[in-house]
């Protein structure tokens, strides 16, 4: 890994996808060995999701609990606004001790904040994840564009998040 680590930040430097950053290489990426057979495939992710399925999953959607899909519209449990701007708040209905347990193989999405009217992408502007980073589960708080907001060994209260988004919430209403 710091041979990987040594070569990235050498070739690359900032020009990086881990938030502009290659030192998330070291925190957030773990090496990965998988064999099948006589076949081994070795990984360096910041996640990997294993599913099982009998068909090929190739040209097909995610699978309705992929940590990479948007949390579903039926999971909405509060909406908040500043002057007319609004923004629903979606929460992922699996267990808090599951997410936990499973975000030590890819990152989890806890909370969504989506600006309404949504539009057919269902971007969400903020999410609030569950990840497996330096060897303990952390929250981090992220914008649309994956900048982290708020990094937490603590699971941030609701206030504090939507603090966060009605400010932006203020800006975008100044905006139009």
């Amino acid at each position: 890994m710091n041979q990987r680590y040594d070569y990235e930040s050498m070739v690359y430097k900032k020009d990086y996808v881990f938030d502009s950053s290659i030192n998330k290489m070291r925190t957030d990426c773990r090496h990965f060995l998988l064999t099948f057979h006589d076949v081994f495939i070795e990984v360096i992710a910041s996640g990997l999701w294993l599913e099982t399925s009998n068909e090929s999953f190739e040209g097909k959607a995610l699978s309705e609990n992929h940590p990479f899909n948007t949390l579903n519209k039926d999971n909405v449990c509060d909406i908040i606004g500043y002057l007319g701007t609004d923004c629903e708040i979606r929460r992922n209905n699996t267990s808090f001790d599951s997410l936990s347990r499973l975000a030590k193989w890819c990152s989890q999405t806890l909370y969504e904040f989506h600006l309404l009217p949504g539009d057919e992408r269902d971007i969400p502007m903020y999410s609030l994840k569950v990840k497996f980073r330096s060897q303990k589960v952390v929250y981090i708080f992220t914008n649309n564009l994956n900048r982290e907001i708020l990094v937490s060994d603590q699971l941030p209260s609701m206030q504090d998040l939507q603090e966060i988004v009605i400010e932006d919430l203020k800006e975008i209403h100044l905006a139009v």
